[in-house]
């Protein structure tokens, strides 16, 4: 039986059913068409054993932004901050949300992967701009990579698609590369190796990190990726001429490794 007033929903987010529990009565409406509506009281219960497949975010995840940054509390701010639990959720079906907008190209997705403001939008506008016959956007900010069972990663989308809401929620596809993004005074392009790049990595993915099973369930994760997907750092000007250099540097990988569908 519900103990108290709950806001109670469920959707497929890459293939699980995840189940939300709001606090506020908007929050579900950030999430567009992904969610529907639950009856909490056939899903939810107030032993902690039964609920462990529920997305709660408690209003302490929420302070930050409330107290750093001036929002309030309230269904946007609720829907910002449940990408955490989603992804610590998500994480025991071999899934997570990852920080990097991803596109589908050569029919394999890639992740331009960087902080807030360096400029993953930036690269997503030029690729479209510049190659509009072979580029379309998965999801312009936090994808959901998914491990599969041959140990390979595939990249879904997901309703957190950052402010400019680019993405398709009908596309996916194997993971090509990631592209880690670095603001510089020239434009430069490297293969990294996995030791030069994984706690870089590691920070990309979405979690409260706040247990012990989730950071170890992380890292496995990632070892997957790095080991099967190469990884760039693109040092660039934010230009043009950048997303022209890293289009021909991984066109010329992607043929060197027969890597052409």
């Amino acid at each position: 039986m519900c103990k108290m007033k709950e806001y109670c929903y469920a959707g497929d987010f890459a293939g699980v059913l995840l189940t939300f529990s709001f606090r506020h009565p908007d929050s579900a409406a950030y999430f567009n068409e992904w969610l529907y509506p639950e009856d909490p009281c056939i899903r939810f219960c107030s032993s902690s054993s039964d609920c462990m497949d529920i997305v709660r975010v408690p209003k302490s995840d929420c302070d930050c932004w409330i107290q750093d940054f001036g929002m309030g509390d309230n269904g946007n701010t609720e829907f910002g901050m449940s990408v955490y639990r989603a992804s610590d959720l998500l994480l025991r079906h071999n899934r997570c949300l990852f920080h990097g907008a991803a596109i589908l190209w050569q029919n394999k997705a890639w992740l331009f992967a960087a902080d807030s403001g360096i400029g993953k939008s930036t690269q997503l506008k030029h690729w479209t701009q510049l190659y509009p016959d072979e580029v379309q956007i998965i999801n312009g900010d936090k994808p959901i990579l998914r491990l599969e069972e041959n140990g390979s990663i595939s990249v879904y989308p997901s309703p957190w698609k950052g402010k400019e809401e680019w993405g398709d929620d009908t596309l996916a596809a194997p993971l090509g590369g990631i592209i880690i993004l670095k603001q510089g005074k020239e434009n430069r392009i490297e293969l990294l190796q996995p030791a030069a790049c994984a706690a870089r990595i590691l920070s990309l993915f979405f979690s409260s990190f706040e247990t012990k099973d989730i950071i170890e369930m992380l890292c496995r994760f990632e070892e997957s990726l790095i080991d099967r997907n190469p990884v760039w750092r693109l040092t660039n000007l934010g230009d043009l001429n950048a997303a022209v250099l890293t289009h021909d540097t991984l066109s010329k990988w992607l043929e060197k490794n027969n890597w052409f569908n």
